[in-house]
């Protein structure tokens, strides 16, 4: 039996401190999707075995012990009411029978009809490969969301901690008349309104935590921390279309399609078969025992048969222009698929440069948020800044910090994304 090979990076971590690649690993290992998809392929292996079959001569061997007793000898009847024969007299007989049957020419069917099996079972694999991908960047995308989630999580917290540390210092800003109720409010609803985008990202947290454990099957308390995507930058990638499993996937199907098509012609020849059967026979008038001593030799006969089927209500006429617009399909998708990927390296790569940008500029903002936030610390140790203001930098600059994580993890992701794609290391081989 083929099977089926994915190769991918994996990185030896525990599960309590979950990574990309280990998850990924123990999802292949048990997902009930791609076990699933497994069977289906099962069941096209056996219809190859099945259309094989005939190549081969069918054999059959039938045997036969039989009473018969005729009740009124003296009476008269005919021989048969209809396509069952009446008895004629008392005996017991035994019969033995070998026969066989061979298609010695269909003009190509078996032929055609064995390539195309052939073609949709490696097609079959290669939609495996595909639906393997899918998965896993299914797996990434969730994953990668979830990894912001806790970022967004772990920095909302620091922030709601030093806005309490604002409202704590305005309170007694107010109580010594010098900043007036109105300010200490503002600062008291920054701190509710964190409290609820905190709540919003914990809900959100939860959901991807969720739909991670439902398609890796691992437990959710195996997901309270999410290591950054492990990026090989030094990869192999695919540079055109026909190194890609959807190309060979594609060619495989075009190839079924063209086998088919050639298949329903057949269907406007004869088919000439070779026939056999070799007879034995015993019968006596009273015992069954004594039937089979006498069984012997009784005849044979074998011959070559014709069958043509001259007219079936334009079946195989029909059945010829379903081919047809069926290999038509094929072939345009095997066109659309070609731009499609062409598109997708495109888009890829501007997106990569379009978040390295990004990076960049809010890389040099996270360097001038710190900066500034330790010239306030200075300031402030000297009187020339109030406690205040310090605090509102430091906040500045945990949100500019977020915003630097949150790109690169999406960075991240584009890179894993265009490795599981068009990585060479990721291809999935057919054995």
């Amino acid at each position: 039996m083929k099977k089926l090979l994915f190769y991918i990076f994996i990185l030896l971590a525990d599960l309590s401190a979950t990574n990309f690649e280990s998850l990924a690993k123990y999802t292949l290992e048990n997902s009930l999707e791609l076990k699933k998809l497994l069977l289906e392929t099962k069941i096209i292996e056996k219809q190859l075995e099945l259309v094989s079959s005939s190549f081969y001569p069918t054999i059959k061997l039938e045997a036969n012990i039989q009473h018969s007793k005729k009740i009124n000898d003296s009476s008269t009847a005919p021989s048969n009411i209809w396509n069952d024969s009446l008895t004629q007299s008392s005996f017991s007989q035994s019969s033995l029978s070998i026969a066989f049957s061979y298609d010695l020419f269909r003009f190509g069917g078996s032929y055609y009809e064995l390539k195309s099996k052939q073609a949709e079972l490696i097609a079959r694999n290669y939609e495996e490969c595909e639906e393997i991908k899918k998965l896993l960047l299914r797996l990434l995308d969730i994953y990668s969301q979830a990894r912001i989630s806790q970022l967004e999580k772990k920095y909302s917290e620091k922030i709601n901690n030093l806005y309490i540390k604002i409202y704590d210092y305005s309170q007694r800003l107010n109580k010594s008349g010098l900043l007036s109720k109105t300010i200490e409010n503002n600062y008291a609803k920054n701190i509710a309104d964190n409290l609820v985008n905190i709540q919003k990202i914990n809900e959100n947290l939860q959901k991807y935590i969720e739909e991670l454990a439902s398609i890796s099957t691992i437990s959710k308390s195996k997901f309270k921390s999410l290591e950054p995507l492990f990026i090989e930058h030094k990869m192999n990638y695919v540079n055109k279309f026909e190194q890609t499993q959807t190309y060979k996937k594609l060619i495989n199907i075009i190839t079924q399609k063209e086998a088919d098509l050639k298949l329903a012609s057949t269907k406007y020849f004869p088919t000439i078969s070779l026939y056999g059967k070799y007879d034995f026979y015993g019968q006596d008038k009273h015992h069954f025992k004594d039937s089979i001593k006498d069984i012997g030799r009784n005849s044979y006969r074998i011959g070559v048969g014709f069958s043509w089927i001259l007219f079936d209500g334009f079946k195989t006429s029909s059945l010829n222009d379903v081919s047809s617009l069926e290999l038509q399909i094929a072939q345009l998708d095997l066109k659309n698929a070609k731009e499609k990927f062409e598109k997708d390296i495109k888009v890829f790569q501007n997106e990569i440069d379009a978040r390295k940008k990004m990076f960049l500029h809010v890389s040099s903002s996270k360097e001038l948020s710190l900066n500034t936030s330790i010239m306030s610390s200075k300031l402030f140790k000297s009187g020339q800044l109030d406690k205040i203001n310090t605090i509102q930098t430091q906040i500045q600059t945990l949100q500019t910090d977020l915003e630097r994580l949150k790109i690169q993890e999406n960075l991240n992701k584009t890179y894993k994304a265009q490795e599981i794609k068009y990585a060479k290391d990721y291809i999935c081989k057919v054995h």
